[in-house]
């Protein structure tokens, strides 16, 4: 038996969620789909289960199969399936495989977990914009992005988020290591302060700059604002309900600040539900212990 993890990005418009669910276009069921010819009917665990029409750069999952297939050969089978044009396009390349690592035992990826990181996208001053619909909040007006940085920080540190959940049975004590919103002048100043930490400020604008922006191909920054959240778990809808506490925290309309929502942890105290379409796993942390991965060449998979 052979065990392997990779890890994905994914445009989470193509699909009804990662869950795999009866009777819906999933991104579980499509890699299972897409690995049943190659190494038989097999199950995948992920680290994080996203929601439906959010996106990910940093999805790993990990599965055993019994196949004289080599590790490294089957991340390339499994790449080639996701980059061909087969009748599915859409939904074939709608899933990328950036990564692979050999593991030698079974180890769901969900418990080497130390940490994810979310970025959430708002263009302000939209209007309407077909194209960018899936891949950012779109909203009328300007945005008080000082006010949005202040309210931010209190999400920082070990607090109870009660009143930034939507019905989760597991507790809602979470440490979040940084919260930080970040204006589109931010990335277009450039910065010069060494990383000294894998979260913050610093490393924030560093992934937009690595993964986001290039993905989006969004070279004109004029009206994006990113809020970019880095904990050691969330909860159900967690990241959804504090960008869309900022988001009327930006448009003037949220008058209570965000330490008095925590202490009362009362959803109805805390702002709506933002849409998952400008929601990404921008990166998710593993501990020592799970095997570094592979980098897939994607330009020579394209190519082919």
């Amino acid at each position: 038996m052979k065990h392997i993890a990779f890890k994905i990005s994914y445009d989470g418009s193509a699909f009804k969620g990662f869950q795999k669910n009866h009777g819906i276009t999933s991104v579980q069921g499509e890699i299972e789909n897409a690995l049943k010819p190659i190494v038989g009917d097999v199950e995948i665990s992920a680290v994080s289960r996203t929601d439906a029409g959010v996106h990910a750069f940093s999805q790993i999952f990990s599965f055993s199969y019994d196949t004289n297939i080599p590790h490294g050969r089957l991340a390339e089978v499994l790449t080639n399936a996701f980059s061909t044009r087969k009748s599915d396009y859409r939904k074939q390349a709608a899933i990328a495989i950036e990564g692979w690592a050999e593991l030698g035992r079974a180890m769901n990826p969900r418990y080497f977990v130390k940490g994810k990181r979310y970025i959430y996208v708002f263009k302000k001053n939209a209007g309407s914009d077909i194209f960018a619909r899936n891949y950012m909040l779109l909203t009328n007006g300007d945005l008080n992005v000082g006010r949005m940085k202040e309210e931010a920080k209190a999400f920082v540190g070990e607090h109870d988020f009660s009143a930034f959940r939507t019905q989760d049975g597991r507790s809602p004590i979470r440490k979040v290591f940084s919260a930080n919103v970040i204006s589109c002048e931010e990335l277009n100043d450039g910065f010069h302060e060494p990383l000294t930490d894998e979260y913050g400020r610093i490393s924030d604008i560093i992934a937009l700059k690595k993964r986001l922006l290039p993905r989006l191909n969004l070279s004109n920054l004029q009206g994006y604002v990113f809020f970019a959240v880095t904990g050691e778990g969330f909860l159900y809808n967690m990241v959804r309900i504090m960008a869309g506490t900022l988001l009327e925290v930006g448009k003037n309309k949220f008058d209570k600040p965000v330490c008095d929502v925590l202490k009362s942890k009362n959803r109805q105290m805390a702002g709506i539900t933002a849409p998952p379409q400008g929601l990404y796993l921008d990166e998710v942390f593993m501990n020592a212990e799970f095997p570094a991965f592979n980098v897939i060449d994607l330009e020579k998979h394209n190519d082919g």
